[in-house]
């Protein structure tokens, strides 16, 4: 079932996708775009979103899921599945393994600036990216 998922500060912005983990504090979504590609893995803080699966935008794009509508182009469901599997019981944990996948992640901070890359190291106090910017070649 896919869930639209708010945040109580900035209501401007939302996310439509399918919960994949829940721990006491962390949640984890495959989250779709507006032509109903999967596009990212999203990790949010139980304490700073809302869920709601009755909206008739979840209706809709349950329906699009039920006939096998929806896309997945960068093969994220496979993604998503390893990231399920993953156990994990802090942040940094999770990140470690995360690591070891090596995936091309995004981390925005409290001042909302984005940073995006590799993970290149990560301990309970700091995570150190392989910046990635606009000349990075996909392979």
């Amino acid at each position: 079932m896919l869930t639209t998922i708010t945040f109580p500060s900035d209501f401007e912005h939302s996310y439509l996708g399918k919960k994949l983990t829940k721990t006491s504090q962390w949640s984890t979504f495959l989250t779709l775009d507006d032509s109903g590609y999967y596009t990212n893995i999203h990790l949010f803080r139980n304490r700073s979103i809302e869920e709601n699966s009755d909206s008739q935008e979840t209706e809709f794009y349950n329906f699009q899921k039920q006939n096998n509508n929806l896309l997945d182009p960068f093969d994220l469901k496979k993604n998503a599945n390893k990231l399920t599997n993953l156990k994990w019981t802090s942040l940094s944990d999770l990140l470690s393994q995360i690591k070891n996948i090596n995936p091309i992640i995004s981390l925005t901070s409290q001042n909302d600036v984005t940073y995006t890359g590799k993970i290149d190291s990560v301990n309970d106090t700091q995570i150190v990216l392989k910046e990635i910017d606009k000349n990075y070649q996909l392979n």
